[in-house]
């Protein structure tokens, strides 16, 4: 009786280890996809940012692609198989998404008339600072929150962060 019960005994073992890396591969996964959609959103976010022509068409085509690319990621993010743990990660980066969709059609768009003129009064321009000064720490906020529940998902299925 003693070997049939070891048996047992290593085979519950076995299987429960397995099963544990089977979920720790499906979290660094899980936790993978969310970074690459998320990079996207910053490509094209970094995009924008970047733009020196201050041409109000390329600025008003870069604010659609920030939409595009967040509507794209909030659909990819939400067809995300979701894992014990993660929701937290997943709901805070989807509210990243949807900040940046809100401010490729409202503040972008805003911020993309104010910086196009050739001359702009000190009003416009203390209009413009605000803006940004809303978007970075807004944003900052975001992505501080992203980085608690990433870190999160990461300790419950022992992985390393990179």
């Amino acid at each position: 009786m003693k070997p049939k019960f070891t048996f047992l005994f290593l085979l519950s073992a076995i299987m429960v280890v397995g099963c544990n890396i089977t979920t720790q591969n499906d979290a660094i996964a899980f936790n993978d996809k969310i970074i690459d959609e998320q990079e996207k959103v910053i490509e094209v976010v970094s995009a924008f940012n970047e733009e020196e022509s201050f041409d109000l068409d390329v600025s008003l085509e870069l604010c659609e692609d920030i939409v595009d690319q967040c509507d794209q990621s909030i659909q990819a993010i939400n067809q995300l198989k979701s894992i014990e743990g993660g929701e937290a990660f997943k709901s805070s980066v989807l509210a990243y998404f949807s900040f940046f969709k809100h401010v490729g059609k409202e503040e972008y768009v805003e911020l993309s008339h104010l910086i196009s003129k050739e001359d702009y009064s000190d009003e416009e321009y203390e209009q413009a600072l605000e803006i940004e000064e809303y978007i970075n720490s807004k944003s900052a906020q975001l992505e501080g929150q992203i980085t608690k529940d990433q870190y999160t998902l990461a300790q419950k299925y022992n992985f390393n962060l990179q």
